[in-house]
């Protein structure tokens, strides 16, 4: 193949494949607002806080780097729906995850 022929190539795979988008967000600490659809890459302890409120739109996918927890001390909307849900899973190359953990703060 003559390097125009790659270069052609090469343009149209840019074009074609430009604008797929492989978004991830790292994340760990205190969570709160809302979270859009978006792949979720949890590399510490996450929570929702006493007081503090915790949206999860369809599609969002929380993929744990290890085994770290889901501590839930204040409010959380889960809006997955069985089309789109929401996924809690290890990350890839991890076996297990710390799961999820409500604790009941009313006084």
């Amino acid at each position: 193949m003559n390097r125009a022929s790659m270069l052609m190539c090469v343009a149209f795979l840019l074009i074609l494949f430009g604008n797929i988008s492989f978004s991830q967000t790292t994340i760990s600490g205190n969570l709160s607002g809302t979270f859009p659809n978006n792949v979720y890459i949890v590399v510490g302890e996450i929570y929702v806080q006493y007081g503090d409120e915790l949206t999860i739109a369809p599609g969002a996918e929380f993929r744990f780097h290890g085994d770290f927890s889901f501590s839930i001390y204040g409010c959380i909307t889960a809006l997955g729906t069985e089309q789109d849900s929401i996924k809690f899973v290890p990350d890839r190359g991890f076996i297990s995850w710390g799961g999820i953990h409500f604790f009941d703060t009313a006084s």
